[in-house]
């Protein structure tokens, strides 16, 4: 636990996926509404963060690679979503988070 989950935390988030885990397991912090990674992205990682010591998980678009978000949220109409990510190369247009539904949605991380 970290200065970055706390900052995270303080502004009482509905889902935490810090995605630093070690099984296919993402583990989600405030509801239990744990995810699942799709087709082995690399976990383990060195963080973004170099003050924490947890680690990342890395995402290969090639692969179809990505993480499920557990059980769909109701989102409203306005709502704010969180990702730091470290590209891999710039250039071209990636879906980094796709959201899907009426009134309900399963958020998914994709592979850059």
């Amino acid at each position: 636990m970290g200065k970055y989950r706390d900052a995270v935390l303080a502004d009482s988030p509905v889902r935490y996926y810090r995605l630093g885990d070690a099984t296919s397991t993402a583990v989600e912090e405030i509801s239990g509404a744990n995810g699942t990674y799709v087709n082995t992205p690399t976990l383990g990682a060195t963080s973004l963060v170099q003050s924490e010591t947890d680690t990342a998980v890395t995402f290969t678009k090639a692969s179809s690679e990505y993480v499920t978000c557990g059980t769909a949220l109701v989102i409203a109409d306005t709502f704010t979503f969180e990702l730091w990510v470290q590209r891999a190369a710039l250039g071209g247009d990636e879906v980094l988070i796709s959201i899907g539904g009426s009134g309900t949605a399963q958020i998914k991380f994709l592979g850059a």
